[in-house]
């Protein structure tokens, strides 16, 4: 979908545009945006704000994009001077692909997850999400490793992911974990928080924001387990508005390592194991 083929995307960035600000997307619901106070630039997910639109009369969102950009521009004045204290609980973590596109002006605070993926810092507000700039932060009293486990703690403390789907598919043990449609990948850290971890852990897939598909490690099945999550998670991966990771996880002991690859040619899929993986499915097919 091209920005003129998204009505609010389009009317958005002709509201900011009437009011001096440089917009850039970067995705359907991630923009660069430099304030015009501050001069510097501010990346922010509009998620919120199309949930608002989706649910209000289209001569209605003049007044709430205006109303976003009014407390944007709040923002933006402020920033040179916002304190930790000041956003603290608004602080959160996200899950994203460590390849996504990233204006030059953006270094983000962000670490490692797995290979592949990446947690990233960002200052959830009522009406937009916003990541802050490594720099902004620097005078904060906690590190990037202090605010990024800060963002991780607010996450986890919120609402708990619900188990909406588990079954038996092809003979293995699958399970769904859905919730916030921002921050759902976020629970990867604390999948013993549900009961779809085995003895082994878990294997896991995060193709997409909003939920983790699950197989616990008892035992052969992983084998049948694999070749469903690879199914589900290249077809949620490939029709995603904000994909993750095209590969397997595996969680164990609140560590989280990549598992497998998966690569298409054509018609054929391939799930590359990793070395550790392949040996710990060996391990459970003797069982």
């Amino acid at each position: 979908m091209s920005v003129n083929d998204d009505p609010l995307l389009w009317l958005f960035r002709l509201r900011a545009k009437n009011r001096g600000l440089a917009v850039t997307v970067v995705s359907a619901d991630e923009l660069e945006i430099v304030g015009a106070s501050s001069g510097t630039p501010w990346t922010i997910h509009l998620d919120n704000l199309r949930r608002r639109t989706e649910q209000a009369p289209r001569d209605q969102w003049r007044v709430l994009i205006d109303d976003f950009l009014d407390q944007l521009g709040d923002a933006d004045q402020d920033q040179t001077g916002e304190s930790l204290d000041e956003v603290r609980a608004q602080l959160r973590v996200r899950i994203y692909p460590v390849e996504r596109e990233i204006p030059d002006e953006l270094v983000p605070v962000r670490r490692p997850v797995a290979p592949g993926i990446e947690e990233c810092l960002v200052i959830d507000r009522p009406t937009a999400v916003m990541t802050p700039s490594a720099d902004r932060v620097a005078d904060w009293p906690l590190g990037p490793d202090e605010l990024l486990d800060l963002g991780r703690a607010n996450v986890q403390a919120g609402q708990a992911l619900e188990l909406v789907q588990r079954e038996v598919m092809d003979g293995a043990d699958i399970a769904v974990l859905a919730g916030d449609e921002d921050y759902a990948s976020g629970h990867l850290f604390w999948l013993d928080r549900y009961p779809v971890v085995g003895p082994y852990g878990a294997l896991l897939a995060v193709p997409a924001e909003g939920a983790i598909y699950v197989h616990p490690l008892t035992d052969g099945t992983v084998y049948a387990a694999g070749e469903v999550l690879a199914g589900a998670a290249l077809d949620k991966y490939a029709k995603a508005e904000r994909p993750i990771a095209a590969a397997l996880y595996h969680w164990h002991d609140g560590a989280v390592d990549l598992a497998a690859d998966l690569r298409t040619t054509a018609d054929e899929v391939s799930i590359v194991l990793t070395p550790e993986f392949q040996a710990l499915m060996e391990h459970l097919g003797r069982g």
